[in-house]
């Protein structure tokens, strides 16, 4: 039996980042801990450590809350700049143009949406290329009959406007 842990829909990398979000909360509320019984209860909380160890928790602290934001900017930028990049080209095939591929950074996540788009408008564009030729048979084998090589000549104009 297979294992279905290497298939998980949600990547691996982006899971464990968003790990940290619990550790952001967990250092906020320790400092918020801190802060409440410095100010309004006793300080006997403060009395278990010397001022130079809640210094240094203090610079860890930030110093981790730092790289938080950082991480969390650079995951967001890497998980929706590929779908701003999927819609612009969503938004040019939609306009007809079938020669639009997609193209995600190395270390973007969902890279196998760009393979799976890319191979689908490939597909797309073979199929028209096919119509197209279908057409011009049609074309040809049909009598002169006005009204289907008028509809013909539209089917043809609709296939032309788009980019293969």
């Amino acid at each position: 039996m297979k294992s279905r842990r290497k298939r998980l829909i949600v990547p691996r990398e982006f899971r464990n980042r968003f790990i940290l979000t619990p550790l952001c909360i967990i250092l906020i509320g320790f400092n918020l801990l801190i802060l409440s019984n410095m100010f309004y209860g006793n300080t006997t909380l403060l009395k278990a450590f010397k001022p130079e160890t809640v210094f240094y928790i203090a610079i860890i602290e930030l110093a981790l809350i730092f790289w938080i934001v950082f991480s969390g900017t650079l995951t967001a930028h890497r998980t929706a700049g590929p779908m701003v990049a999927l819609k612009g080209a969503l938004t040019r095939v939609g306009s007809g143009d079938l020669t639009t591929t997609v193209q995600f950074r190395k270390r973007d996540f969902n890279q196998n949406v760009t393979n799976s788009f890319n191979e689908n408008i490939e597909s797309l564009r073979q199929q028209v290329v096919v119509i197209k030729q279908l057409v011009e048979q049609l074309e040809q084998q049909i009598p002169d009959d006005e009204n289907t090589q008028e509809v013909l000549e539209k089917l043809k104009q609709q296939l032309d406007s788009l980019q293969t």
